[in-house]
């Protein structure tokens, strides 16, 4: 059997689950695997997929994104061309979220 895309985070759900916690922590497991699930959206079907449409519904109108050369991007527009280009090539993704 294959687990893919959210499954994968409900497996991961039942596990940390299993090893007990209060409700604090079952709510930042939530919102951890949440923001996972919407990662794997965007990376598989936003991204890899060229739905521009919902990329732009996934990122807020300032996105402010550091690629891996350093370079920053500001502003869904310029974030969008810069992941449109043809010549993009992710050698490494490193993902920071800002839960502010």
């Amino acid at each position: 059997m294959r687990i893919d895309g959210s499954q994968r985070w409900v497996v991961l759900v039942v596990a940390l689950l299993a090893l007990g916690g209060d409700a604090a922590m079952a709510q930042e497991q939530d919102t951890t695997i949440a923001t996972l699930v919407r990662f794997d959206q965007l990376d598989f079907d936003a991204f890899s997929k060229q739905d521009w449409t919902l990329f732009n519904q996934i990122h807020c109108a300032d996105v402010k994104v550091v690629l891996p050369d350093g370079r920053e991007t500001r502003g869904i527009k310029q974030h969008q061309s810069d992941m449109a280009a043809p010549s993009r090539q992710l050698q490494c993704l490193r993902v920071g979220v800002d839960h502010s």
